[in-house]
């Protein structure tokens, strides 16, 4: 490593710290205590627990401060050596800017790889044991109980699933609730006390089997009727959490159940779609975040950090704006979700590329 980058690094590394602490502290001032604060008051959770559950969720913030504080540090870091005249004597004896951005825009690419590893791994297993210890205080993790599925999430329905209690390391059900939909009007309901899970298909016990139809319906009780769900015991275990408590090869699993089979849901299938792609492009945001404060930070005029701090935040507002507009879009399935989820990643390197090179002329 030269001089020059060592020199940069330096200069980088105490704004990082400060904007990562600044912004790191305001997350979990708005959202974390909310959460304590929430569990000890509706849930009557003691204080130690609900700072242990709580704690879970500090990982997810540290996904989303990273970016903010790599937007401040490299702002304030140029800004300082702009206004200084340094960077106007780095330049005469030779180096670009380009060059002298180079060790801030390799660091925030390592911290991209970084969070990449994390955002698929870690940040969801934490987040997943956040609920898990949630349901576990409330009594609730040995089986889950009042579990409804609706096939599809949304649309016409096809199938409503309704389980008063799962135990899904033995796999078995109680109490089954299963109505099915012909062009939006019922057409079969099936309940049984007991099912248990053999293997392939679910085998349903002392059931009530009604059949409806324009004329009427008609009933019939059975011992037992082998039916396919579409979702093995640890299928249905996954459903209690949402997609950013799953890690990404759980959520690869699931989109292979809601793509095809008796558990077919393109709606939920395009909402974990949107979700992968989110975990690739999401991490990059250092990147880009990095590049665009270098943009800015190279103006030749002071920047307090007051002012570094204010347009940080107006810069990842905007971006969270797109991001999840973006995201509710490929959601909905209107877009592709990689299209969606790198959009705003791109206009972050456009404009800070621009920026960069611009004032490098």
């Amino acid at each position: 490593m030269k001089t020059l980058d060592r020199y940069i690094l330096s200069e980088f590394a105490g704004p990082f710290l400060f904007g990562l602490g600044i912004f790191f502290t305001l997350l979990v001032g708005v959202d974390v205590l909310y959460d304590i604060l929430r569990m000890t008051i509706r849930y009557q959770m003691p204080m130690v627990k609900a700072i242990e559950v709580a704690g879970y969720r500090l990982p997810v913030m540290f996904g989303l401060t990273v970016p903010m504080a790599a937007m401040f540090a490299s702002l304030m870091t140029f800004a300082r050596l702009s206004s200084e005249g340094e960077l106007t004597a780095i330049r005469v004896g030779g180096a670009s800017l380009r060059r002298v951005g180079l060790a801030v825009i390799v660091l925030c690419a390592l911290f991209s790889l970084v969070l990449a590893v994390l955002v698929h791994t870690w940040i969801p297993t934490c987040s997943g044991m956040s609920t898990r210890m949630l349901a576990e205080y409330r009594g609730k993790i040995k089986a889950i109980r009042h579990l409804m599925l609706r096939i599809p999430e949304n649309g016409p329905m096809e199938r409503i699933v309704y389980v008063d209690k799962l135990d899904a390391a033995r796999g078995e059900m109680e109490w089954v609730v299963i109505h099915e939909f012909k062009e939006g009007q019922p057409c079969v309901t099936l309940v049984a006390k007991r099912a248990r899970w053999g293997g392939k298909v679910w085998i349903l016990e002392q059931l009530e089997h009604t059949r409806i139809t324009p004329e009427g319906s008609r009933s019939e009780k059975l011992a037992e009727l082998r039916y396919d769900l579409g979702r093995t015991p640890e299928d249905l275990e996954r459903v209690k959490y949402t997609p950013d408590e799953l890690r990404t090869t759980e959520l690869l699993r699931e989109l292979e159940v809601v793509t095809s089979g008796h558990a077919a849901d393109a709606g939920r299938a395009a909402q974990i779609r949107m979700e992968i792609a989110n975990r690739w492009s999401a991490p990059w945001a250092v990147l880009g975040m990095g590049l665009v404060g270098v943009a800015l930070g190279v103006r030749p005029q002071r920047t307090s950090r007051g002012v570094a701090l204010g347009l940080s935040l107006a810069v990842v507002l905007l971006y969270y704006i797109v991001m999840h507009t973006m995201t509710i879009v490929g959601e909905q399935g209107r877009l592709p979700a990689p299209l969606c989820a790198w959009l705003a990643n791109g206009a972050l390197v456009a404009v800070g590329l621009t920026g960069l090179f611009s004032h490098d002329r």
